[in-house]
């Protein structure tokens, strides 16, 4: 998914390469972390308190 791979590896590798092309962000909120892994989309973390991150802002940040 999102928070757990296509942030750094997929949207940060065609900012740094300064890649040309549309991006097309579906917003689910599900993850099939096979550990049981808190991650943004799971709106809690690891200690179960309310916990989100703004999928814009996480972009504008690396410079989308």
């Amino acid at each position: 998914g999102f928070w757990h791979q296509g942030l750094t590896t997929s949207v940060a590798n065609h900012v740094y390469n300064k890649d040309e092309g549309v991006l097309i962000i579906l917003k689910n909120g599900y993850s099939a972390a096979t550990g049981h892994q808190h991650i943004p989309s799971t709106g809690t973390n690891s200690r179960d308190q309310a916990s989100s991150m703004d999928i814009a802002g996480a972009l504008k940040g690396i410079g989308v």
